[in-house]
């Protein structure tokens, strides 16, 4: 081990890697040997090193990386034998009296299909509460977190002190209704005890903002081409992530997304740990860093916040936090809007004020996507709208352009669906006749970013998948083959189940007489002698019957035979006009005609008697046959 007094290079300590070498390279003084410990990490460093440090003012080191091998919650912990944190020539000791927290500003936490917010604030004795999410079943309660406060603890300036205990109350919910980020004020009851010796009571309170990763437990199962499958009820079939340990990797859909002894856990983690909240102590402005959680009330080894499904974690999760100089204080925003409520589609205004202690020319940067980007829009106004229903995160970005000078603020804009409107139901004719085929248009609008359903008469006819401009959709009624009038009523149905208005159509179907389409021909007999008479016809209307009446006297009335085939007969010589009238019931009439000569039927004769007969009787024979 070097001596006390000794200077020595860091470089020529061997076997120290590029960050230990970066370690070695802090302090003055004295070379005291550390433990550097890698929590999921390259364990390059994992021989003891020295490390220069000041004597009597460091106790323990946190130092936080990314490394290639290594996962987001990676975390280097360097423990010394040493007792006191680091002072500085304006240091002051303070006495924590007393803590609580207070949750505000919520995103998430919304039940689209419910169309309800969840989130809910209570107290529950010296805990202060946020509650979310819809319980799976009537056994289950919400999701949230809950915070205790602490007191009774005396430090330094940096020096980690226990600001409360955070409760993660991880239960069973619905998926889509978990919060995603929730805001937890501190406030702080301290007395300072300054250079001055005088001691000075302090009430201030900070904000943090904290992120919720409410992991999936199950994954869908899919076929080869990646599309889930459906069991014969048709829901999708899900089956259980594997817990892993922290040693092994994390594969999607595979194995749970953060290590695990029984279930999937979820994570707590701070988004902010620099509030944009000071206080001046003696002309210097100070505030409360946020340290991290720890599994220990009386020492910050910090560790994830996870928990395991259906637990939760009052005696591991303590939050600490140290009281820190800032050299710049971040601008303060007075938003103008808060939780507004608007129909999609519609335009809304958004606006915020900001002030800056130190004047500084300040920028307004606003996330309208919730992409995480401050991209979309620059000022402290302007207008926009949403597409699409839900509950909608509006998040701010004010920047003095200095250190430590960002500060963020957001809210909620509760996007309400809008029914679409049916636009037009359209016929090529209002009239067809009977045998014709028709079809019918529908069109509709909708302000959100919406696909349509139409339907017609209640039953769906198609579906336009476009998300913007006017949806169509059209259907072929086919052939009427009957007449009549048929009412056709057309609605429309937006992704969120709202219908539009109805129109509605008559398409009036006009009878179609019937067409005779064989008749007997025109004939010769002999009085007395039967012949067959038939007629045939066609109609369009399918439902028609087709009546057949004749008239065999031609007095107009059609009442002598009915059918369309039978004999008839004629006693006296004559020619016959034969009329047929085919009715289909709907007042259609065709008329048919063909003519019947019927011929007297001739004398016997014969040769012998002709012979017999002088030549006026045979000239009175060929009279009386004239007749």
């Amino acid at each position: 081990m070097a001596s006390a007094n000794a200077d020595i290079n860091p470089m020529a300590v061997k076997g120290v890697s590029r960050l230990c070498q970066f370690i070695l390279c802090r302090g003055v003084h004295l070379y005291v040997p550390i433990m550097v410990c890698l929590v999921n990490g390259d364990l390059s460093c994992q021989r003891p090193i020295y490390q220069k440090l000041v004597v009597g003012l460091v106790k323990t080191m946190i130092f936080k990386f990314n490394s290639s091998v290594a996962t987001a919650l990676s975390t280097f912990i360097l423990t010394t034998g040493l007792g006191l944190w680091h002072s500085s020539a304006n240091a002051f000791t303070f006495t924590l009296n007393k803590s609580s927290g207070t949750w505000s500003n919520v995103i998430g936490g919304y039940d689209e299909y419910e169309g309800v917010d969840t989130v809910n604030f209570i107290n529950i004795g010296t805990e202060n509460q946020v509650l979310w999410g819809t319980p799976v079943d009537l056994t289950s309660s919400q999701s949230g977190l809950g915070f205790t406060g602490a007191g009774g603890s005396t430090r330094q300036l940096g020096e980690p002190f226990l600001l409360g205990t955070l409760r993660h109350i991880n239960k069973p919910i619905y998926e889509g209704t978990a919060a995603e980020v929730v805001d937890l004020t501190i406030n702080l009851d301290l007395t300072i005890n300054s250079n001055s010796s005088q001691s000075n009571h302090l009430a201030k309170s900070f904000a943090f903002t904290l992120g919720i990763d409410e992991t999936p437990n199950t994954a869908l199962l899919r076929n080869e081409m990646g599309t889930p499958i459906e069991d014969n009820q048709g829901n999708f079939i899900q089956y259980p992530l594997t817990p892993r340990s922290a040693l092994q990797p994390w594969i999607e859909d595979v194995t749970c997304k953060y290590p695990g002894i029984t279930s999937c856990p979820d994570r707590i983690f701070p988004l902010t740990t620099i509030p944009q909240d000071s206080v001046n102590i003696e002309g210097t402005n100070y505030t409360l860093e946020f340290v991290g959680f720890s599994n220990m009330s009386n020492r910050p080894f910090i560790i994830p916040g996870l928990t395991e499904e259906g637990k939760d974690n009052a005696a591991e999760l303590y939050v600490f936090g140290k009281i820190i100089k800032v050299e710049n204080i971040a601008p303060s925003i007075t938003p103008s809007n808060k939780n507004l409520t608007v129909n999609e589609g519609d335009w809304f205004n958004f606006s915020a004020e900001a002030t800056d202690r130190n004047n500084d020319p300040l920028s307004f940067e606003w996330d309208l996507n919730n992409d995480g980007k401050y991209d979309d829009f620059a000022g402290p106004r302007g207008q926009s709208f949403f597409e699409d229903n839900g509950l909608k995160p509006i998040r701010l970005k004010v920047s003095d352009g200095n250190p430590q000078g960002d500060t963020y603020d957001s809210f909620e804009v509760l996007v309400k669906n809008v029914s679409p409107t049916l636009t037009g139901l359209e016929l090529p004719t209002p009239t067809i006749l009977e045998g014709e085929s028709a079809s019918i248009l529908l069109a509709a609008t909708d302000p959100g970013a919406d696909t349509i359903s139409f339907l017609l008469n209640n039953n769906l006819i198609g579906q336009d998948t476009r998300t913007l401009g006017t949806r169509q959709a059209s259907l072929d009624l086919g052939i009427f083959a009957d007449n009549g009038t048929f009412t056709y009523t057309g609605q429309a149905e937006d992704k969120d189940g709202d219908r539009s208005n109805s129109i509605s159509k008559i398409i009036t179907v006009l009878n179609v007489a019937p067409t005779i389409t064989t008749l007997t021909d025109n004939l010769t007999i002999f009085q007395n002698e039967l012949f067959n008479f038939t007629a045939t016809a066609f109609d369009p209307g399918v439902n028609d019957l087709l009546t057949y009446d004749w008239d065999f006297n031609n007095d107009g009335v059609y009442n002598d035979a009915t059918g369309n085939s039978g004999q008839w007969s004629f006693t006296n010589p004559g020619t016959y006009k034969i009329g047929v009238r085919v009715s289909d019931g709907d007042g259609g009439v065709a008329m048919g005609y063909f003519n019947v000569t019927a011929q007297a039927v001739p004398e016997p004769s014969s040769a012998l008697g002709i012979l017999i007969f002088s030549a006026g009787s045979a000239s009175w024979l060929y009279k009386r046959k004239k007749q």
